[in-house]
């Protein structure tokens, strides 16, 4: 009786030893490359509608917004995913609508962190970075 208890609990044992392993598991989700800047829209509340300009090399990407109806913006510029980790020039301006001088013109280097969104030894990687936008300190990196 005593041997047909055992058995059952050492059969995990045996195949952990004979080197039986779960496979692995990958997961499903999707990144893109690219640089992202984020901003609290109080701290451009006075430029009013503006127009949010994140330029990575010579690739731009602008979008005019009211910031009075949002609390939290971004703007995320795509790079090829084959791009690697490099270090690429960024310039971010906040110009208002109305007209104007920018009141916000940032620019900062990005170094482009790798990174592996399904699991590290799983398909795809990313290369990224991010910023914060601040008023008083221009382009400050959230990686």
């Amino acid at each position: 009786m005593p041997r047909r208890l055992l058995s059952p609990l050492l059969i995990p044992l045996a195949l952990g030893l004979a080197g039986c392993s779960q496979p692995r598991v990958c997961t499903l989700i999707g990144a893109d490359s690219g640089v992202t800047v984020r901003w609290r829209s109080a701290d451009f509340a006075d430029a009013g509608p503006a127009t949010f300009r994140l330029c990575v090399r010579d690739t731009c990407e602008e979008h005019t917004l009211d910031v009075s109806q949002n609390e939290e913006g971004f703007l995320t510029l795509r790079l090829p995913d084959d791009i690697g980790a490099v270090t690429v020039p960024v310039r971010f301006t906040v110009t208002p609508i109305a007209g104007g001088q920018a009141v916000l013109d940032a620019r900062a280097n990005a170094r482009l962190k790798e990174s592996h969104p399904n699991g590290e030894e799983c398909s795809f990687t990313v290369f990224q970075a991010g910023f914060r936008a601040d008023r008083s300190k221009g382009l400050t990196s959230s990686y």
